[in-house]
């Protein structure tokens, strides 16, 4: 037997990214998640912490107007302007897994 499985992360262009709803799938979302790096939290473990010489972005001025784009803010989670205000865009991680049984005859 063999078996596969693709992860593959997607991020859309012009797609906003919603909250679920806690009260059910079927109901309506709670609304978009804004862009907002100041409630980002980096672990203090210093098994979590990064490589030296390495960064999770490019460093940005506080007192820059919010930027937005694909990799925008200060930990590049991205921000586009939706809804009159700064929103994350749609991401997902997308999964694709088969498993084959394969019989040889000898």
């Amino acid at each position: 037997m063999a078996a596969v499985r693709i992860n593959y992360p997607f991020q859309a262009a012009s797609l906003s990214g919603f909250l679920p709803n806690p009260a059910g799938l079927f109901e309506p979302s709670a609304g978009p998640i804004g862009a907002d790096d100041g409630a980002v939290q980096i672990d203090p473990d210093p098994a979590c912490a990064l490589p030296a010489g390495t960064s999770l972005s490019f460093p940005v001025d506080p007192g820059a107007p919010q930027a937005v784009g694909t990799h925008a803010g200060s930990y590049g989670l991205g921000g586009q302007f939706a809804f009159a205000r700064t929103v994350r865009p749609f991401r997902k991680l997308l999964a694709g897994q088969a498993i084959f049984e394969r019989e040889v005859v000898l």
